[in-house]
């Protein structure tokens, strides 16, 4: 492991690294037609499969804030955007380029789907000319505003034939919209909530500042976690703003809290970063004192995260492709096969971690 490192942020960010390849082997592996979160067909371990891995994104987007505080504290605000413009383009070229390969038989599909690897990208875009020039205190304003009211703009409907209404695509709306006659870009993470959290995690990296009270950190990190969780709670039973899909009684009270966990991904609602976010801020309050010993091949993954990205998404499908077919399996099986990757990976971490802290001046391997 790289020391001079914060092993608390290293460790969640290993932990929604290997949430996230669990639904991605379900995805690929599981033989079920079943959307997990379709309550007429799904059973609670199917729907508790895909519902954890709702962590990912926004923690990892959270995460990716509070390193560039981190960096720029080291470095400077000219260096820190010099490096999030580059890196956010480079990952905009992997999803729309070499990630294609993993998510799609056809490479030459005419239609571009922009999913999380974009967002992550773009988010590091916009964070980098607006911390630039703003100061934090700007920023958590912008932050919140665009958290706490990006879903204000659920009531309207874009025109997807119009500029503005691409825009809007772009921004807030999972649509589809016409690039050219015969091109399409079909949007499965719109930016605007993704640019509010990656400015929150960017005036969050100030309390995990070598100069900020640790106590005083770990009591922010619980009275955030908490505060998140009971605000989730309470506009989910309120059932009037957070979310466009309003939840209702089902058939019986397990399928019953399944509605009321079963908050909007695409596109990100308020109440799924307060369902997300909270309980990741408890995750660094426990573990700021101190990572054990025993969790330290999380942190090792948690220290590789685009590696892990790009290597298990291949490696997933096309093993599976090798030895038996994509959707063949049940989902017992799916979760077998998905601790075999992951110890395949984490081989696959430790080795490529450890040539990449060997080798400072190698400043491409910044990018992975």
């Amino acid at each position: 492991m790289k020391p001079n490192r914060i092993y608390s942020l290293d460790l969640l960010r290993g932990i929604v690294m290997i949430l996230m390849a669990l639904d991605h082997s379900r995805h690929f592996l599981h033989n079920s037609s079943c959307d997990p979160e379709n309550l007429e067909c799904t059973s609670p371990i199917l729907f508790f499969t895909r519902w954890i891995t709702h962590y990912c994104a926004p923690v990892f987007i959270f995460l990716v804030g509070i390193s560039t505080y981190l960096y720029t504290e080291k470095n400077n605000k000219v260096k820190a955007t010099k490096f999030l413009l580059t890196r956010g383009l480079f990952l905009i070229f992997l999803e729309l380029v070499v990630l294609r390969f993993a998510w799609f038989k056809d490479f030459t599909r005419p239609v571009i789907v922009l999913m999380v690897i974009w967002a992550i990208g773009m988010s590091m875009i916009f964070l980098g000319m607006v911390s630039r020039y703003l100061n934090s205190k700007t920023l958590l304003i912008i932050g919140a505003l665009l958290v706490f009211g990006h879903n204000l703009l659920d009531r309207f409907q874009p025109d997807p034939s119009s500029l503005y209404g691409k825009l809007g695509i772009l921004l807030h709306y999972q649509e589809q919209f016409k690039l050219t006659d015969s091109f399409s870009v079909y949007v499965l993470y719109p930016l605007l909530p993704y640019f509010g959290l990656i400015s929150l995690g960017y005036c969050a990296g100030q309390l995990f500042s070598k100069t900020y009270n640790p106590e005083k950190r770990r009591n922010y990190l619980l009275i955030g976690g908490i505060a998140c969780i009971g605000l989730f709670i309470l506009l989910r039973l309120l059932n009037q703003y957070g979310d466009p899909k309003p939840w209702v009684p089902q058939k019986n009270i397990v399928y019953t809290i399944l509605a009321f966990l079963r908050t909007t991904k695409y596109p990100t609602s308020l109440l799924y970063l307060l369902m997300t976010i909270g309980p990741a801020l408890l995750v660094l309050y426990c573990f700021d004192k101190k990572v054990p010993g025993t969790l330290r091949p999380i942190i090792e993954i948690g220290q590789v995260p685009m590696f892990f990205y790009i290597v298990h998404l291949f490696l997933i499908k096309y093993t599976a492709i090798l030895y038996g077919g994509l959707a063949a399996l049940s989902l017992k099986e799916v979760y077998g096969a998905w601790i075999i990757y992951i110890l395949v990976l984490y081989g696959l971490c430790r080795y490529y971690g450890k040539y990449k802290f060997a080798h400072p001046e190698k400043k491409w391997l910044s990018y992975l």
